[in-house]
């Protein structure tokens, strides 16, 4: 064979290894459930039994927590991938590690959207009891309670709670909640260095969250506590588990919700001790919630240049900047009138502080039409911080009030609006948007600030102040505390 045709077939075989590459990750059905939109590159069928499974995984959670907060800020976007081909196009940094975790399912948080991506080959039996997408449904459930709770959540809580809701199976007729975490109970069984009572004043400044071995143990007691708690000596403790979350819930401390929930630690010690000695563990089953069909869920094809925006805004997502430029040009070379290449564009010069080159980008995805309410509210942000006179001022209303049309849960676009229309002295609005603000994100210090400086600007003072001195009271970071700080002292001058 001569060189020239060596160097022809090298680069078709390079082709057609690039097509198999993007064949893979492309994404061509979604399926839109009530509270989630799973775009897959499976069978119609496999992408509408991911979304009922993550909505009878919601409605077990409502069944449980009446009170939980389940509408997220932002929409959830599940990637239903057909193989792990597929998974290792869209996450290639897991294969790129040495020895490292090869995942199943993966959650991540993008500045507009929640991402689930997870492989859909992957299968359990109830024999194993074991959800393959395990990782997934514990990040899930820790925003759940993250979002359902306005302060920090004591760690054992918070990630006892999710690990035990995060091997959740459903099954066509019931949902099984609670099934044992076999690796939990191995560490459980080789490590019991931790005790209850250290347990529950471990925070994140402890070795035993800062340190990889230490949290593994503390991540099985904490799975341990919680399943104890929920389903152990017949389910007498279920009731002291209530009254702690209860206690949370309404603000008390840690240790004051800890001591009038569950009184002397050390004789729960002795139960918890003997408890995961058995052989033998109880989980909850809950029927599932039959107003969700799967065959009436709606479906469409998603088209190439979509497909390619949509990777790009989970790469973004992952901080893989190039393969969400190229996945964006993609997008753009496909169908150049597409506003979402825009939207990732503008992501990743946000991030890169590059505010002037993100606001044009935002501004052109807005310009073509864009329904992300995220690039109207990040337009209007970035106008705003440029400084804008009356007409600017009134134009970034108008944005704003776009960007809530679009997503009225969004509570930083309700806290900006605030501060614009108390600018523009529009009293009411301007106090009827803190307040939303606040009731969707009740533990935010800064939208407590957002209020304190609509106050200030209305002409109340003393109001003004009274709430910057609560948000100091609600501040559990350095940066928080100094932005509170600085406005108080900004006031007092």
């Amino acid at each position: 064979m001569h060189k020239s045709s060596t160097r022809i077939a090298v680069a078709g075989l390079a082709l057609a290894v690039f097509q198999a590459t993007l064949g893979a990750q492309r994404l061509s059905t979604e399926v839109k459930s009530p509270h989630f939109t799973v775009v897959s590159n499976d069978f119609e069928s496999t992408a509408r039994a991911v979304a009922w499974q993550l909505e009878q995984v919601r409605a077990a959670l409502q069944n449980v927590w009446a009170w939980a907060r389940l509408d997220a800020g932002r929409p959830i976007v599940v990637l239903a991938l057909k193989d792990e081909g597929s998974m290792k196009a869209l996450a290639p940094q897991y294969w790129e590690q040495k020895g490292g975790v090869r995942p199943t399912s993966v959650f991540v948080e993008g500045a507009d959207r929640y991402f689930i991506a997870l492989r859909t080959d992957v299968k359990t039996s109830d024999r194993d009891g074991m959800n393959p997408h395990i990782d997934a449904y514990w990040s899930y459930v820790a925003l759940v309670l993250n979002s359902s709770f306005d302060g920090d959540l004591p760690l054992w809580f918070l990630r006892g709670l999710s690990s035990v809701f995060s091997n959740t199976l459903v099954r066509d007729n019931e949902i099984q909640v609670g099934r044992l975490i076999p690796w939990h109970l191995e560490r459980l069984h080789v490590d019991s260095r931790l005790t209850l009572r250290e347990l529950m004043t471990v925070d994140r400044r402890s070795p035993w969250y800062s340190d990889a071995d230490r949290l593994q143990t503390l991540d099985a007691v904490s799975w341990g506590l919680v399943h104890y708690l929920m389903f152990g000596d017949n389910g007498t403790h279920r009731q002291s588990f209530d009254r702690f979350m209860s206690s949370i819930r309404a603000g008390h401390p840690a240790a004051a919700a800890t001591e009038e929930a569950f009184g002397n630690i050390d004789a729960l010690q002795g139960g918890f001790s003997h408890y995961y000695s058995r052989h033998l563990f109880e989980y909850l089953k809950i029927g599932v919630d039959a107003r969700t069909k799967r065959e009436a869920l709606p479906v469409r094809k998603v088209a190439p240049a979509e497909s390619a925006a949509l990777r790009g805004a989970f790469h973004a997502s992952m901080g893989r900047t190039a393969e969400a430029r190229a996945a964006a040009d993609e997008a753009r070379r496909a169908e150049a009138q597409l506003p979402s290449p825009y939207e990732v564009d503008g992501t990743l010069l946000d991030g890169e502080r590059k505010f002037d080159d993100a606001r044009a980008a935002y501004a052109k995805a807005v310009d073509l039409g864009s329904t992300n309410f995220y690039a109207h509210y990040r337009l209007a942000a970035l106008t705003f911080r440029a400084g804008a006179d009356a007409d600017r001022m009134a134009a970034v209303k108008s944005t704003l009030e776009r960007a809530v049309a679009l997503n009225g849960r969004y509570a930083p676009a309700h806290a900006l609006l605030a501060e614009v229309n108390a600018r523009l002295k529009h009293s009411d609005e301007a106090m009827a948007a803190a307040l939303r603000a606040i009731s969707l994100e009740p533990g935010s210090v800064h939208h407590r600030l957002s209020l304190a400086r609509v106050l200030w600007a209305l002409s109340r003072p003393d109001d003004a102040k009274s709430e910057a001195r609560r948000a100091m009271t609600m501040a559990r970071s350095d940066s928080d505390r100094q932005d509170v700080q600085e406005l108080i002292n900004f006031f007092e001058r």
